[in-house]
């Protein structure tokens, strides 16, 4: 859980950090003239640069002590919310410090001084005459040191991508976590990349619609619009990009892992039946035990999953998942090819070690290992079984009667049973459902039944990762209309001309919504991009394929809800902006 809501917090200060950017990129462009003004008047670039950093470092740092002071009832309430849901202990008490309040505002101030360096530089880079002129008409083209720490940047977040495919170790290994980590590191270097390149890219966008959206008035007006000033409009598209990709990827990570393990899990499974109980609630060993002994049951073997500590090549200690089976039935109830060694030599006091750890660590069949239990009990086993399997699968099984007394609670996730050849099912499932009815919430059903409810139960199970969507993909919504309102009132006098020159307010609104559309289908187009990559990278590692089930009505739901976004951010200042007479505006901009 610390380290998901870790996580969590890095993709907030990301996303912060890349609003922040835009914010004041959108309000150094409506203050060009001020700026000037500044220039001319004998400031210096650098007291410029001084002064727009200056106001993020202030705006960060009250925002930051707000933040810190408010976090403390939110991390009271989030404790007990995941309290309830037992996800932490009820016990675990709130121990709020000074060093965390610095921290949160320290961190606050330091990503608001980062992400307001690029607007800076773009307020402080031109020389006075220059920039007055610039107050009425802005640069068309794109800086060439931009254009290229954007290429840099992009260049970077797709090594990455390649880097962590080529790894291409299952996601529970280490080599594996690095690789993951690899992959998602390379999504703010996306995002960077769009920021810097966006003037560029939102050219090649308009390029494209620019015919189709001549053939009205208010898309005429956009096209014009846009290409007069790319960095505004590339300024307005950058945070629906970082709301849409943050948010698809949350979502469809999500939906990746539960469908690669389903699929693994559904090709690994052999057994005829399955006694499992209600969910996050298992089996008592000794009903395991009583079920292998019914007659017509050919193997039967409870599974317990946990964790031990591995010693591998050069004294290097390791986490591993590990599952408890029954050495003389588990091959006959799930399907690992071997590699090495064999299964009839699986017995007590043995390990079986999957392929990807065994070459990791530097284990062989017939070869030792060090680990220690679960409590923490050393122990040393020999490799009888190098098996081949995926990235969803325990990396170590051991015998089960060996893990049982080492777990707080002994008990077993699920008991897999095959039938012996012959034998009358239905007497077979009376017998089993007799042994546990004594136990409430055991439920014996056919492998296609246990599939079914496997993928029931994920499926519900995947709250967390939807309200984290909301409140990131909120929070990025609420940025991206603050974005949206600075931009629009900054053409308060463009719309007063329009109307001095006999244009109606239906004619602004229209290409006011054209401009914004426009914006607003480029960010979902990046954000689906830099999300599409990033998520066949995913899917690579866990599956081996590029392969990428789209939740389709959740992703539909971000689009909707980006478009929502455009809409507000631009339609609703466009038509304050509206009310006061056009020469009243004139004279107030």
């Amino acid at each position: 859980m610390g380290q998901f809501l870790g996580t969590m917090a890095a993709v907030c200060l990301v996303i912060a950090a890349f609003v922040i950017s835009s914010t004041l990129s959108v309000s150094v462009s409506q203050r060009r003239r001020e700026l000037a003004l500044l220039r001319a008047v004998g400031a210096s670039s650098g007291r410029v640069r001084a002064l727009v950093v200056g106001e993020a470092v202030l705006v960060g740092g009250l925002a930051g002590v707000a933040g810190a002071l408010g976090g403390v009832g939110l991390a009271s309430a989030g404790l007990r919310f995941f309290a309830n849901q037992g996800l932490i202990p009820r016990s675990l008490p709130l121990t709020p410090d000074p060093t965390s309040f610095l921290a949160g505002a320290g961190v606050a101030v330091v990503t608001a001084a980062v992400a307001g360096t690029l607007p800076a530089w773009r307020a402080s880079r031109i020389e006075p005459g220059e920039a007055l002129r610039a107050a009425e008409l802005p640069p068309r083209r794109t800086g060439a040191g931009r254009r290229l720490w954007g290429l840099v940047s992009l260049a970077a977040g797709v090594g990455l991508l390649l880097v962590s495919m080529a790894v291409a170790a299952p996601v529970n290994t280490p080599r594996g976590a690095i690789a993951v980590s690899t992959l998602f590191v390379s999504v703010p270097f996306l995002l960077l990349a769009v920021a810097l390149l966006g003037p560029v890219l939102i050219r090649g966008v308009v390029g494209v619609v620019a015919g189709p959206l001549r053939t009205c008035f208010g898309g005429f007006m956009a096209s014009r619009s846009v290409q007069a000033d790319l960095r505004r409009a590339a300024g307005v598209a950058v945070p629906i990009t970082v709301m849409v990709a943050t948010a698809s990827i949350l979502l469809f990570q999500d939906s990746t892992t539960f469908v690669a393990k389903s699929r693994n899990y559904g090709q690994r499974l052999e057994a005829d039946l399955v006694v499992a109980g209600p969910h996050q609630v298992g089996v008592p060993s000794v009903i395991s035990d009583r079920l292998a002994g019914v007659p017509g049951v050919r193997a039967a073997s409870g599974v317990v999953s946990t964790q031990i500590f591995v010693v591998g090549q050069n004294d290097e200690a390791s986490y591993a998942e590990a599952m408890g089976v029954s050495p003389n039935a588990i091959s006959q109830v799930l399907r690992l090819p071997v590699v090495s060694g064999s299964w009839s030599a699986f017995t007590e006091g043995t390990l079986a070690v999957s392929q990807e750890t065994a070459t990791t660590q530097g284990w062989s069949a017939g070869g030792n290992i060090n680990y220690r239990l679960p409590d923490g009990t050393p122990a040393t086993g020999r490799v009888a079984v190098v098996y081949e399997s995926d990235a969803t699968f325990a990396n170590v099984l051991l015998p089960r009667s060996e893990l049982l007394p080492h777990l707080r609670e002994p008990f077993d996730t699920a008991v897999y049973m095959t039938l012996a050849s012959g034998v009358d099912r239905a007497t077979v499932e009376r017998e089993l459902r007799r042994v546990i009815h004594p136990v409430p919430g055991l439920v014996l059903t056919s492998r296609s039944e246990h599939l079914e409810q496997m993928a029931a139960q994920s499926t519900g199970d995947n709250w967390i990762v939807s309200l984290f969507v909301v409140l990131i993909g909120g929070y990025a919504g609420i940025s991206a209309i603050n974005v949206l309102v600075g931009s629009t009132n900054g053409q308060r006098r463009q719309f007063a001309l329009l109307r001095l020159a006999g244009a109606r307010r239906g004619h602004v609104l229209s290409w006011v919504t054209v401009e914004a559309a426009v914006s607003v289908v480029t960010g979902i187009l990046w954000g689906s991009l830099i999300s599409g990559a990033v998520m066949c990278g995913y899917a690579r590692l866990l599956t081996g394929t590029f392969w990428v089930p789209l939740p389709l009505a959740p992703y539909l739901l971000i689009c909707c809800a980006a478009v929502a976004v455009g809409m507000v951010g631009s339609l609703v200042p466009a038509r304050l902006a509206m009310r006061a007479r056009p020469l009243e505006a004139m004279s107030t901009t």
